[in-house]
């Protein structure tokens, strides 16, 4: 995992259990943001199926719910600290 987030085009940010419970629960979701006269997608994936959301009203607050996700997650750098950490306890055990 450490090898992916170094590529330029990764980002990786881990939602800490210390965050609490987040916003979205049921699943992951997914938003693709195109060019400003295109209109964004989502994608939205539940435990039974997953579905395309392409209102606008629905993928602005998918990415509403995106943003409060990255401000509760930890940044890049304390994100990689976390998981290199639970890496090598993980390796120890072995």
């Amino acid at each position: 995992m450490s090898e992916k987030a170094a590529k330029d085009d990764v980002v990786l940010q881990v939602l800490a259990f210390d965050a609490g419970a987040h916003i979205s629960p049921q699943g992951s979701f997914a938003v693709l943001r195109f060019p400003a006269n295109t209109g964004d997608i989502a994608f939205v994936d539940t435990p039974l199926s997953g579905r395309i959301v392409d209102g606008s009203r629905d993928t602005s607050e998918l990415s509403r719910l995106f943003g409060e996700l990255h401000r509760a997650a930890l940044d890049v750098d304390q994100s990689m600290v976390l998981v290199r950490r639970l890496a090598d306890e993980f390796r120890r055990r072995q």
